[in-house]
């Protein structure tokens, strides 16, 4: 009788694609929950059952029976600890938990209807007590854990747990005061404007208000100081945002064409007042406002966003949704312009008389980000003639048909172009030539273009100039209001108007004032400029939205009394410059300007856009996490596919960081702060410059995920599963692999892709840093028990399954984290073996025997070398008994059991077994809860060798 044997050590991986004929040595066919080629007692290559994780129950969870879903999870590496979200399925109890992975304690961080989770979430990241996330359907959230763990977001919805903060809803209202505590006043003869935002916890910043009317100083000394009063919603002075909003800061600009100064940070009131004021005193040097700031209407946050980063102090927002659909059958009815007899009514903003202004009206979110101007259409102010009357513009304001206005809408505004027929004018005086009788009057020659260089114009034959006819002292006169245009005396250079064709009073005498227009020739659309207050959009009685409260549904009727000038008034003259005492320079009321709707849907869908916000500085007061500028952004090339992960990653090749960028089917990985630039020889180099986001590069294999939950990155490399190609990939420094193709796993997960296509199923992922193992679990549908598949990079090859179905996956520190039912498992810190989260588990293996050819088989069996017994199961032989030990239990060579199993072979058959390869599955029960090694095992033949003639 001849004797064979085969040993098997368990040295490589899991292969459950290729022929077990051809099966490489040390490699099996299927693992579940063992470790293998990683032992805790440096016993390599051998398989051990799997250490039970470790449950921390949370008390707040009353319920566990499936009530409560985890849903997603920030860890906070340097603090061991991870901030988790919760859902509650059945009713409003929706929270934020906080783990410590030293105390194995947990903390409530914020609950309850203020947070309205919906069934997912895309992002998630803790920074410096900031915990920011997306959900992809809503505003991208943010609160400061400290505040929440004090109670404050519970006592308000949900307004301010946004990223995007509220910015003020009123304007500052000036008001001229005497004060007898000073001697002097500060202001010269200018207008001024006021701004003011919040300064919130944590030293974010609101946008700024709208800019208040101007107010003119004059000559006034009396008059010296300025009441700025402001009246936030009442709601936002309620004490606890003595907690939430810091401080109030106020800018001011003195004229229209000068920056926005700093003049006041204020502590915002801890009590309910119906009027908040300072008074200013314009008494010292304040620090200019960058334009970046008060040029921006609002923090430029988008809407949505399907995925989000952290980037080198800065939040970076992914495939991101801005903007608002048009509103439809919003129109104004009824223009008409009337006088206004008191001239003080508009507190010195006056139309230009005879100008032409389009009108428009804004809408406003709740955050007051804006749409675009919707023309209403236009009129014409009325020419005054020196009886001080400015022009009133009434029209009904109709919008959103019956249906009212769509429910995202909260305020609007009116909206204006400057005047669209008469610039810039200066008042000059001008020589007569001859006697009134003369038919002309002569411009002398000093004026042959206008010497304020902010007028930017010079007149030509044909300009059109308004004659208010005014006596040199400035007393008006009685006639009519002349529009002329200017002719050129070819003898002498000098401009003229001949009046022959009107009839021009004969009291014009030498050192009369005449007002020159800057005539607009464009015929380009102009901007529009808030010029009015933030209004409310209120419910009607059928609770449809609509322009205010004194409304119905066939309009609410607008009065505008103040236009795009500013003048100060004085006894018996029609208008003077706040600034110059001759009449030289007037300032504009503008607001910040908008542009027109042009087309029919506004609202912008930016698959592939990548916006970022200003950087967050520790240690200073420097926090733009929450601002967005409007050109802080870059768009990729649609084809590459709608962004679904933003994921920070090293490339140890380009020393430096870069940002993966996953789509529904690719992956590109964009260079931070760098630009690849090709050498004439053919090869890239990387240049280091000024840009956030630098060159992006499209990776080889056309891999990515419509599975955010799948994509995680550790150290240089990040792992995701595509479920539209049915691979699981890896992107490192060689670039992207496809895993489950190249090592064994393509049957199995192409299969589970096909299960899946058409659902929504989440397939969460994580990496356990200890055993080196990315952990992805592939729900199929209608799968009650799902296992868990782990790729292990040291082996470069699949491991194992998990018999375990998390809610959700994390990597802390050095452990891997999970979620069931709300219970919170750590990985590797149960106290015994085989339970993984709520369940008991048996420890799997099945590999390939293969036959020496060259012997007739008689009898074989099969010898396990193991602390404990493993139960056998023999496929590919006809037959195989029950297993039993061998009698009087023989030790192994190295000092552990060895237990035989004889497998029957078919004896009527001469050699049943010409495929020479058959399939052992090998299982410990999971009552077995210590450490338990399977070594390795042995296959022994006994037979007779085969005959030469054969």
């Amino acid at each position: 009788m001849a004797q064979a044997s085969a040993i098997n050590i368990f040295t490589g991986g899991m292969n459950m694609d290729i022929n077990p004929s051809f099966i490489k040595d040390g490699d099996y066919t299927y693992a579940e929950n063992v470790r293998i080629g990683f032992s805790e007692s440096d016993n390599m290559g051998a398989v051990e059952n799997v250490k039970s994780t470790l449950a921390i129950n949370n008390a707040l969870l009353v319920d566990a029976s499936g009530r409560y879903k985890t849903i997603h999870a920030a860890p906070y590496e340097a603090g061991s600890m991870v901030y988790y979200f919760v859902k509650d399925t059945q009713g409003t109890n929706d929270a934020i938990y906080e783990f410590n992975l030293k105390t194995s304690e947990i903390v409530p961080v914020l609950s309850g209807v203020v947070l309205g989770f919906t069934d997912d979430i895309k992002a998630s990241n803790y920074f410096s007590d900031m915990l920011t996330w997306t959900d992809g359907e809503g505003d991208i959230r943010q609160i400061f854990v400290s505040l929440a763990k004090e109670g404050v977001y519970q006592s308000f919805m949900g307004e301010y747990t946004t990223l995007i903060k509220p910015q003020p809803d009123t304007t500052i209202i000036a008001t001229l005061m005497e004060d007898a505590d000073i001697a002097t006043s500060s202001f010269e003869d200018k207008n001024y404007q006021f701004i003011y935002r919040y300064v919130f916890f944590g030293n974010q910043k609101s946008a700024w208000s709208m800019p208040s009317r101007m107010i003119a100083y004059g000559y006034d000394t009396d008059l010296k100081k300025m009441r700025l009063s402001m009246n936030p919603s009442e709601v936002r002075q309620a004490p606890f945002f003595q907690k939430f909003i810091a401080y109030i800061e106020i800018g001011m600009r003195d004229e229209d064409s000068q920056p926005w100064k700093l003049i006041k940070r204020l502590t915002f009131p801890t009590t309910q007042v119906i009027d908040y004021y300072y008074d200013f005193y314009n008494d010292s040097i304040y620090p200019a406002i960058s334009t970046l700031e008060t040029n921006r209407y609002y923090d430029d946050v988008a809407r949505t966003s399907q995925a989000m980063a952290l980037v080198n102090s800065r939040l970076m927002l992914g495939n991101n949704k801005s903007g608002f659909p048009n509103v439809t059958l919003i129109q104004a009815l009824d223009f008409g312009a009337t006088e206004i007899a008191d001239p003080l009514t508009d507190n010195g903003c006056y139309f230009k008389s005879g100008g032409t202004y389009g009108v428009g009206v804004i809408l406003y979110d709740r955050y007051q980000r804006r749409t675009f101007t919707y023309p209403l259409g236009g009129f014409t102010a009325l020419e005054r003639n020196g009886d001080l009357r400015a022009t009133k513009v009434d029209f009904k304001l109709l919008g959103g048909g019956v249906e009212g206005l769509p429910d995202w809408c909260e305020y609007w505004a009116i909206a204006m172009t400057k005047c669209n027929n008469k610039g810039s004018f200066q008042q000059v005086h001008v020589t007569i030539v001859g006697t009134p009788t003369v038919n002309k009057i002569t411009f002398s020659s000093t004026f042959l273009s206008p010497t304020n260089s902010a007028i930017a114009w010079v007149y030509s034959t044909g300009d059109l100039c308004s004659i208010r006819t005014l006596n040199a002292a400035g007393d008006p006169t009685s006639g009519d209001f002349f529009n002329l245009p200017l002719k050129l005396d070819a003898t002498t250079g000098d401009f003229y108007i001949d009046k022959s064709t009107v009839n021009l009073p004969s009291s014009i005498t030498s050192g009369a004032i005449i007002e020159l227009f800057t005539p607009i020739k464009s015929t380009e659309t102009q901007f529009y400029y808030e010029v009015g207050e933030l209004n409310p959009i209120t419910l009607d009685v059928n609770g449809k939205r609509r322009f205010g409260t004194d409304f119905s549904q066939v309009g609410k009727t607008i009065s505008i009394t103040g236009g795009d000038t500013q003048y100060r008034i004085i006894d018996e003259c029609e208008a003077m410059a706040s600034t110059e005492k001759f009449f030289e320079i007037w300032s504009h009321n503008i607001g910040r300007p908008n542009t027109i709707a042009t087309e029919p849907e506004e609202e912008n869908f930016g698959i592939s856009e990548i916006s970022y916000s200003n950087p967050y500085s520790q240690g200073t007061k420097l926090n733009g996490l929450n601002t967005f500028e409007f050109l802080s952004r870059e768009t990729y090339p649609m084809e590459l596919g709608a962004i679904t992960k933003l994921t920070v990653a090293r490339d140890f090749e380009v020393n430096g960081s870069v940002l993966l960028v996953t789509t529904e089917y690719n992956n590109y990985s964009v260079y931070i702060g760098k630009t690849q630039i090709k050498n004439p020889d053919g090869s890239n180099q990387l240049v280091t410059n000024s840009s956030i986001l630098g060159t992006y590069n499209l990776l080889a294999g056309g891999f990515g995920s419509v599975n955010p939950e799948s994509v995680h990155a550790f150290g240089t490399t990040v792992r995701g599963f595509d479920l539209l190609k049915g691979v699981l990939w890896r992107y490192s420094t060689d670039g992207l692999t496809a895993l489950s193709q190249q090592y064994g796993t393509n049957s199995y997960v192409s299969h589970k892709a096909d299960e899946i296509y058409a659902t929504t199923q989440k397939n969460v992922a994580a990496y356990d840093p200890y055993f080196d193992e990315y952990v992805i679990c592939i729900k199929g549908e209608n799968e009650e028990a799902p296992k868990c598949l782990a790729f292990n990079e040291d082996a470069n090859k699949f491991s194992t399954f998990y018999d375990m179905n998390p809610d959700w996956m994390c990597t802390l520190n050095r452990y891997l984290i999970s979620w069931k039912n709300g219970v919170l498992y750590v990985h590797r810190k149960g106290s015994d073996y085989n339970t993984l989260q709520d369940r008991k588990v048996k420890s799997k293996i099945s590999y390939v025997s293969k036959v020496n050819p060259f012997v007739t088989v008689n009898s074989i069996s099969e010898r396990v070398y193991s602390q404990d017994e493993w139960k056998l199961k023999v496929e590919g032989c006809k037959k195989s008994v029950k297993s039993r030990q061998v009698s009087e239990t023989k030790k192994a060579d190295f000092g552990e059991d060895s237990y035989l199993y004889p497998i029957k072979v078919d004896a009527n058959s001469g050699n049943p077994m010409k495929s020479r390869h058959f399939v052992i599955s090998l299982e410990l029960d999971n009552n077995v809860d210590y450490l338990s090694v399977l070594y390795g095992t042995e296959t022994i033949l006994s037979g007779s060798n085969p005959s030469p003639t054969k």
